[in-house]
């Protein structure tokens, strides 16, 4: 069952702290129960996730416009100075809705984990009924995989799920989300596979595509497998993370098993295994901190480089900054090597890399940051991984 640590159902009759800023508490559209959000535009504030881990937004929507258009629903987060975190780089996500399409929307609020005082939007561009909103800590169970495909290379990988038994716990229904948006190929698509069916997302270019639930004759007991589909055909030099969420929910709407597919896509075999490992802030003083990340390489060899870009601001408001990636062993005993960028050169560089690094061996990768800057400033670090 996944850890619930906030649940807005809405069945007390109010909003429960949500702010209609477009919208009405409704009593006819609801998918369980009596009462749902209706409208276009929601906020909460005062949101603590300093006490959770691996934050996740999870909320549950009917679309109701009748025409099959491309709508948008876009999650925003304000920090508790009122100013916008951008949480994935890319927060608008397309989605297709017909008339009484149930729908889940899943984000990853892993990079304003710890924080408080946080505001979350809810804005939709057209009419929708949202039944419950969730904070997850974490899914029931987590898996890593990645994807290499030179480009324009038709690739397909499927990813076997060792934890998928569902049997006993009820499930009436799946659905297939992708919580990092947007989708960077041309062609791409996502397959959860039961011994029930199915349910899928694709998409072309820039588009996303959140499936409909699935609601097999007979309830399925065993999820099988996550199928994945790749055709990238920007000849990049890095490559990408993205989180796919496969939600599983009994009759009455209740979440009962959340899955979460960490995938690393990688062009022409030189990717960063984490995008979003760090997206730090300063807000016209000193910022520093450190992230280690867990990684565990398969190949013959591998080396590492660090990326950093300016998301926010410029080199020029910078005093004195720099990053640096260090390469340990599981238990930091054993250093690997490191390397360091300095933030008053360029808007965006990339480091030498880290040769000869040890594959299918526990390591941690330290990101170690300290930053002074005359106004803001929000850094994208980025781990690139080259394998051979």
């Amino acid at each position: 069952m996944p850890n619930i640590v906030q649940l807005w159902d809405f069945e007390t009759g109010d909003p429960q702290g949500w702010e209609l800023v477009d919208g009405v508490l409704d009593d006819t559209g609801a998918l369980a129960g009596t009462y749902s959000l209706k409208g276009k535009h929601f906020k909460i504030s005062n949101i603590d996730l300093s006490s959770v881990s691996k934050p996740i937004l999870v909320f549950l929507f009917k679309g109701l416009t009748e025409s099959w258009t491309d709508h948008n629903i876009t999650v925003k987060v304000y920090d508790a100075s009122e100013t916008y975190i951008n949480i994935t780089l890319h927060t608008r996500v397309s989605t297709w809705y017909d008339y009484a399409t149930y729908k889940v929307f899943v984000v990853d609020l892993s990079s304003v984990q710890g924080k408080t005082g946080l505001t979350i939007e809810i804005i939709c561009d057209r009419t929708v009924n949202i039944d419950n909103v969730a904070i997850i800590d974490g899914a029931d169970y987590e898996y890593n995989t990645g994807v290499v495909a030179s480009d324009n290379e038709d690739k397909y990988v499927e990813v076997d799920v060792p934890d998928g038994d569902l049997s006993g716990i009820n499930i009436d229904r799946f659905g297939i989300c992708l919580t990092t948006p947007d989708w960077r190929y041309t062609q791409m698509s996502a397959e959860a596979i039961t011994n029930q069916g199915s349910a899928t997302i694709d998409s072309n270019g820039t588009v996303n595509k959140h499936g409909a639930y699935t609601k097999p004759d007979t309830a399925p007991t065993l999820f099988q497998k996550l199928k994945l589909r790749v055709k990238i055909s920007i000849g990049a030099y890095d490559g990408w993370l993205e989180k796919i969420a496969v939600v599983f929910l009994d009759s009455g709407w209740n979440y009962k098993r959340i899955y979460l597919f960490i995938v690393y896509y990688t062009a022409n075999g030189v990717s960063p295994r984490y995008v979003n490992a760090v997206n730090t802030t300063t807000y016209g003083s000193t910022a520093s901190g450190s992230k280690d990340i867990n990684v565990r390489i398969h190949g013959n060899k591998f080396s590492v480089a660090l990326k950093v870009k300016y998301l926010v601001g410029e080199p020029s408001i910078v005093s004195v900054g720099s990053v640096k990636l260090t390469v340990y062993s599981s238990d930091k005993s054993t250093n690997y090597g490191s390397v360091t960028i300095d933030l008053t050169v360029a808007s965006e560089q990339v480091s030498g890399f880290i040769d000869n690094l040890p594959t299918d061996t526990d390591l941690i990768f330290t990101i170690e940051w300290s930053i002074t800057a005359s106004a803001r400033v929000v850094l994208l670090v980025v781990p690139l991984v080259k394998v051979s």
